[in-house]
């Protein structure tokens, strides 16, 4: 569920869908990177504001132009994130030029350090079942 990054509307309150904007977000302090981030507005007028104020800031009396003024500069369309219709699930699913019939390409999964893991990873009581087989064996030790 998606709030209004500028006036905290909740969707469910808002008869149309809203705009998706693309803002980018200035860092804190130097070492860290400034970051696009997308956020939904109930509204055009929001997103005109939000994307104010992450270009000037939340002070608005510091601002080196007007609401205004930037609402004139800054043409919406441009920056506006078209969301996609939700997709049916239920409906046939199939895919343009793509061959279905293939298997799916096995996913290689590594840990952290980057080592492959194992095709079958075993739970710990399989593990501890394991250990009490091989303890129980006889050992076998031939002089001979």
């Amino acid at each position: 569920m998606n709030n209004c990054e500028n006036c905290g509307l909740p969707e469910w309150a808002v008869e149309g869908k809203g705009c998706s904007v693309v803002i980018e977000e200035k860092p804190e302090n130097s070492f860290k990177r400034t970051r696009r981030r997308t956020i939904w507005c109930h509204n055009e007028e929001c997103a005109v504001q939000a994307l104010a104020i992450s270009k000037y800031g939340r002070a608005s009396y510091q601002w080196p132009v007007t609401l205004g003024q930037f609402r004139a500069l800054k043409e919406l369309s441009a920056v506006t994130k078209n969301t996609p219709n939700p997709i049916d699930s239920k409906g046939q699913k199939t895919a343009l030029n793509a061959i279905m019939d293939r298997d799916p390409i096995p996913r290689l999964f590594v840990t952290k350090k980057g080592r492959p893991r194992k095709e079958t990873v075993l739970t710990g009581a399989e593990r501890m079942r394991g250990y009490r087989a091989r303890r129980s064996e006889p050992i076998c030790t031939e002089n001979g």
